[in-house]
Order: structure tokens, then sequence, then C-alpha cells
């Protein structure tokens, strides 16, 4: 939870000292764009999992298997654990938008949203994991968000997520993800074109000093924008 806080409130943080907070920033797409007009799909994300969480499904800090909340949590059985799950297939077209669609579902905090992704930014690197961010808008929601001020999950809300690819195999380190989080509107509106133009406006770097992305039993493919 820490985590999204976090992030959440830097966005908003972000958004407050736009000039123009409520109109999308005038940003051009940091990839070429030649082909531009044909609505071609320069990159592209998808993937699914499950993870364990705390009965209230607020701690999902756990390993594949949940055997660290166990640890952490003496008093809880291995029954007591609540799922959350997500899915969701993304594209960044060569216009400089994106389209996707995404569903999560936390059973311990019984919410469950469906959504449309609208923005994303790859932080792909040679010698580091695919990392790939995206915000959307609910079409369809249920439940109560644990942050302030706690906006209902209601039909075009804004909402940010995001996974990190770590390969292939049974070698491969857990595949991981963040979020999902709502977004004031204005913080919506802000960030957004800057994502779908790969334009690093928020510190990312410095969040991972205060926490981590969440591990998950799944698989998630990110495959970023050429750089030619």
């Amino acid at each position: 939870m820490r985590s999204t806080f976090l992030l959440v409130a830097a966005m908003a943080t972000l958004s407050a000292c736009a000039e123009s907070p409520t109109q999308t920033a005038d940003v051009e797409p940091a990839f070429a764009t030649h082909e531009a007009s044909h609505g071609r799909v320069v990159g592209s994300a998808s993937g699914s999992g499950h993870a364990l969480c705390t009965p209230d499904g607020v701690d999902c800090r756990a390993n594949v298997g949940g055997e660290d909340l166990l640890d952490r949590y003496p008093e809880l059985e291995a029954k007591d654990l609540a799922l959350r799950s997500f899915s969701f297939t993304a594209e960044l077209l060569g216009d400089g938008t994106s389209r996707g669609k995404a569903q999560y579902n936390n059973r311990g905090r019984v919410e469950a949203w469906d959504v449309d992704v609208e923005c994303m930014l790859f932080r792909s690197w040679s010698d580091k994991p695919n990392q790939v961010w995206m915000l959307g808008r609910l079409t369809r929601g249920y439940g109560g968000s644990a942050l302030p001020p706690s906006p209902p999950h209601a039909e075009g809300v804004g909402v940010l997520f995001a996974v990190e690819d770590n390969g292939e195999g049974t070698s491969a380190a857990p595949d991981r993800m963040v979020g999902f989080a709502t977004v004031p509107e204005a913080t919506y509106l802000t960030v957004c074109p800057f994502f779908n133009a790969q334009i690093e406006i928020l510190p990312f770097d410095a969040f991972f000093g205060a926490f981590s992305f969440e591990a998950f039993r799944g698989n998630v493919q990110v495959r970023p924008p050429s750089a030619d």
C-alpha cells in the first residue's frame, strides 16, 4: 500500500504544478512516426497473473506462494490468504496513442475493475527488466479505494498500474507488478500524453528506494518500441 500511495502522491504534486492541469500537454512521441497515419503498432505488452494477499487484501508483498506472508503474520494460515488477479493487453501506436484492455480483481478488498488502457510508458534497458507503466479509465468497477481521497470505482475514473517482464524460463525471476491505483483527473490529463510520447516526467528511480514491484504467479511479455 505504501508504494501505491507514494506514486499517486507524486503524480498529484506534478499535476498541481502544471500551468494548465486540465489541458493535455502538447507532446511529440519520442519515436519515429513516419507511418503514423496507418496507426501501426510500435510497442505492446500483455499478460496475466495472480498473487496472494492478507485477508483484507491490503498487504500483497508476498512471494508467489505466499510463504513470507505467513511468516510475517503468524496468526494466519494458508487458507486465510486472499487472491488478487489481473490480466491485460495493450498496444502503443505510431501516432502516439495507446489502446488496450485490463481486468483486476482483489478478492480480499472485494474490488474489481475493467479498464480501457489509454496511455503507455515503456522503461527498457539492455541490462535491466523491461517495464511498462499504463494509465486507463474504468469501464466497470466496484469496491472502495484504501487511499485518500478514496474516489469511487466508477466508470471514467483513471487508474495506474505497471508490470515488469523478467524473461522466460525456469531460471528467470518472477515477473512483477505494481498497482492498481486510482489517479486524480488533473493528474491523468497531465501525465497521459507524456506516457504516450515515451517521456519520463516522474522520478521513478527515487521511488525504488522506498518500495518495489510485487512478484506474482503468471507471465507478462513487454515488447518496447524499437530504438530505430
